[in-house]
């Protein structure tokens, strides 16, 4: 009894350990849902949060992140989120939990890829439901600059059916072999429906009854072998040569029908493949020299090779020994095709071969060391006789000068030496030096002279060198070579806007001429326009048929007054644009839409300012402020060279705007103080020796600008328009007709005012009063003529007490007046 009752016992033992252990699993359980539901509806409270605005400020947190982070393709991995809760609480489980969620991710992928490209193009902005967020973003453009947006587009469309095939809607092999027969079947009707010769007339006929095939086999009379209705298109002379004199080809349907119902017997147990074989048994016997002709697979005939070839269609590999072009061979370069332009680019036509900008230079910085040892010592004992201690440290020779270094000892007054520069050319027998104190970034002053072996710099210098070829900038400026020989590149769009002054001979027109040359020959048409304002109607004229103008040159201060007002409107609709798109700048705009959509950079070009501030200065100067000011975000750059840095061609609005200055040789200190805050300017030599200052370089930094000749810019003009055809005008006069026509002159046709001047430019002195005296005229009419004065540009502003300062000669003013009338006419 001892043993059943431990037996009992252990049995017991054994069944509570089970409990618990079912208890324990219970439990877990338990909890696996309960986490499970409260993760399926804070799942359903994102949702709502993105697609409601009703969830409070965290609903609106979630929402906001997730559709800025990740877009609209966020709600696809919640969705499949939710699924998987429901279908664990419903005990039904999840079957091919691999496959889905395999074609979840791609689904997911391909949502911000495609939200990505729609934001591309503009369709929907904002942070919406169907925002892309940074994932689409980042994606779309990165697959766009690579494949394009037509791959872009394709490749999502790829990822959305395999993620449909994952989740099993279809599958991919059934629907291809449905496509199949879809266009055999179809194929197979347009068959019928052809015509035949009359010689082929028997060939349709339907078979003898005592001929006739096995049942099970399709009726020879419903469809026409295809064969010999091709061959009939083709031309049967093979098929003819074997027959025999007054034979007919029906024996051949007669041998293929012997053959054709153990096919048809197997066939039959496949229904997919059903009539799928059908030509091919025809031509797998006997008359081999038509199934030439022929295609494998019904429905894809292959076009006949044109006469003369002498090859049947169904060879797939062209012979190397054909003469002429092979017509299935790819085309040899299609350039820029989603702009839908033809461009003759083969290649590398563009950018353009340097040996076209003349021959190589070499940087050679070589001078005779006993000459240069003369010098510094030279110079070192004239700063001696003057009480300045200083020693030699280094040497610099550049094209244009050489730039001695010195290191002065304690205690010497930099000023002290700049104060010296007239006793040191004295005593180096120079005509001209410059000193700079200090230099940039070192503990030296600089002692600039000529260099008597100066050299020219050509562009090619400059644009072959690795500094050039290596820049990153969208528009590049060829700037020079340093003292030092080190090319100068600077961006246009960095400056953002370029002032040049110079006198005659100096350098300022060639300079320009290279900055236009550099551009046009590092960007093309589709990517920089040019407007060029010239007018003195001789610099520019050469541009006309450059394909980068907008317009032909402008030559009348009117019209370029109204090539300003077009460039402020282009402004403005741009920022309209880019408002819309929510981008900031141009560049950020073309990565973000089509290659078709993008816009341009447009430089305006003006050859001499002093000319359209005389005839229109107010509206000239407002213009240019409001472009200078506002235009560079907009990709519009100002490139303004001037003869006369006076104040009142420059003023202080155009100056303050316009930070990046060049200064070429001038005649004055007072003219280097208005173009470039200091003086310096005024001790230049001339041909392309030039000061740069910009935000990058606040001190003036010397350079040797590049040359180029006409006939070497006639050159590359034609190359230009050999590659992109004639240039594109665009009516920027016209559309500027509602422009102002020039200045405020509507007093200047007054005929007391040639008068009036005579009695200012005598006297000297520009006074409303005695204007009124002299000319026995009312105050108010007096003031007006010295306002008009003032506008055309004979006298100055008022300075307070002070009277206003005459800013021409007669001569001069005689031509303001004649200008200033023609122009009221």
């Amino acid at each position: 009894m001892s043993f059943f009752r431990n037996k009992d016992a252990a049995g017991e033992r054994r069944s509570s350990r089970g409990k618990r252990k079912r208890s324990g699993g219970g439990i877990l359980s338990l909890w696996v849902e309960v986490f499970a539901f409260l993760v399926l509806a804070f799942l359903l409270y994102v949702l709502a949060s993105i697609f409601s605005l009703r969830t409070g400020a965290w609903g609106e947190q979630i929402r906001f992140s997730l559709l800025r982070n990740w877009g609209g393709a966020v709600i696809i991995p919640v969705l499949f989120g939710g699924y998987l809760c429901v279908s664990y609480l419903l005990k039904t489980g999840a079957k091919g939990i691999i496959r889905q969620f395999l074609g979840t991710a791609l689904l997911f992928f391909c949502s911000a890829l495609l939200f990505g490209l729609f934001r591309m193009a503009a369709v929907f902005q904002g942070v919406t439901v169907l925002s892309p967020g940074y994932l689409g973003d980042g994606l779309a453009i990165f697959f766009t600059r690579n494949i394009g947006s037509l791959g872009t587009l394709l490749l999502g469309a790829a990822i959305l059916v395999l993620s449909a095939s994952l989740y099993g809607f279809f599958q991919p092999a059934a629907v291809i072999r449905k496509i199949s027969l879809l266009v055999k079947t179809i194929s197979s009707e347009k068959w019928k429906r052809m015509p035949f010769p009359e010689d082929d007339a028997p060939q349709s006929s339907p078979v003898p009854a005592e001929e006739a095939p096995v049942p099970g086999v399709l009726p020879e009379e419903k469809r026409p072998s295809r064969p010999w209705s091709f061959a009939s298109q083709v031309g049967r002379e093979e098929p003819e040569a074997e027959e025999e004199p007054g034979g007919n080809p029906l024996p051949v349907a007669g041998a293929a029908e012997e053959a054709d119902p153990p096919v048809r017997e197997e066939r039959k147990e496949n229904e997919d493949l059903a009539g799928d074989d059908d030509d091919f048994f025809l031509r797998k016997q006997g008359r081999e020299a038509e199934a030439s002709f022929s295609e494998p697979a019904a429905g894809n005939l292959p076009e006949p090779y044109a006469a003369g070839e002498g090859r049947p269609a169904y060879e797939e590999e062209p012979e190397e020994e054909e003469e002429g072009k092979d017509p299935h061979a790819l085309p040899e370069i299609k350039f820029n095709e989603l702009e839908g332009t033809e461009k003759k680019v083969r290649g590398a036509a563009f950018p353009p071969p340097l040996d076209i900008f003349g021959p190589k230079q070499l940087l050679d910085s070589r001078e005779s060391n006993e000459t240069v040892q003369e010098q510094a010592s030279s110079i070192i004992a004239t700063l001696a006789d003057f009480g300045v201690s200083a020693e030699m440290a280094d040497v610099v020779i550049g094209p244009t000068v050489i730039q001695f270094q010195m290191q002065l000892a304690p205690g010497i007054k930099v000023s002290k030496v700049a104060g010296l520069s007239n006793d040191l050319a004295v005593a180096l027998t120079v005509p001209s030096l410059r000193i700079e104190a200090p230099i940039p970034g070192k503990p030296y002053v600089g002692v600039e002279i000529p260099n008597p072996k100066r050299r020219g710099i050509s562009i090619r210098t400059i644009l072959e060198s690795q500094i050039f070829q290596d820049n990153e900038y969208d528009l590049p400026l060829p700037m020079g070579v340093r003292v030092d020989s080190r090319p100068l590149v600077v961006g246009l769009e960095d400056l953002p806007h370029l002032l040049v002054a110079g006198t005659t001979g100096s350098g300022k027109s060639v300079f320009v001429t290279s900055c236009i040359t550099g551009l046009c020959s590092y960007r093309s048409p589709e990517e920089l326009r040019l407007i060029l304002i010239d007018p003195k109607r001789v610099e520019m004229s050469m541009y006309e048929n450059l394909p980068h103008v907008l317009a032909k040159p402008v030559v009348s201060p009117k019209k370029a007054v109204q090539a300003l007002a077009w460039a402020v409107r282009e402004m403005e609709h741009r920022y309209e644009i880019f408002a819309r798109a929510r981008v900031r700048n141009l560049k950020s705009y073309n990565q973000c839409v089509l290659p078709k959509a993008q816009l341009p950079y447009i430089v305006i070009v003006v050859d001499e300012l002093a000319d359209l501030m005389f005839t229109a200065q107010k509206e000239v100067e407002d213009y240019i402020c409001r472009l200078a000011q506002m235009a560079r975000a907009t990709g519009i750059h100002l490139i303004l060279a001037t003869q006369r840095p006076s104040v009142n061609v420059i003023t202080g609005l155009i100056k303050a705007n316009v930070p990046a200055r060049v200064a070429f040789t001038l005649p004055s200190q007072t003219d280097s103080r208005t173009i470039i805050d200091i003086s310096g300017a005024e001790r230049l030599l001339g041909k392309g020796d030039m000061l740069f200052v910009s935000s990058r370089y606040p001190r003036p930094l010397r350079v040797q600008s590049p040359y180029i000749d006409d006939g070497k810019s006639i050159e590359i003009i034609n190359y230009l328009r050999n590659v992109f055809g004639e240039p594109e005008y665009v009516d920027i006069e016209d559309q500027g007709g509602d422009a102002p026509s020039g200045g405020d002159t509507s007093y200047a046709d007054d005929p007391l005012l040639e008068e009036a001047v005579d009695i200012v430019l005598d006297t000297g002195i520009a006074s409303a009063s005695r204007l009124q005296r002299q000319l026995r005229v009312g105050f108010t009419r007096a003031a007006r003529l010295i306002d008009t004065m003032e506008q055309i540009g004979i006298v100055g502003p008022p300075e307070g007490s002070k009277p206003r300062e005459i800013l021409v000669d007669d001569e001069r003013a005689r031509e303001m007046l004649r200008s200033a009338s023609g122009q009221g006419d």
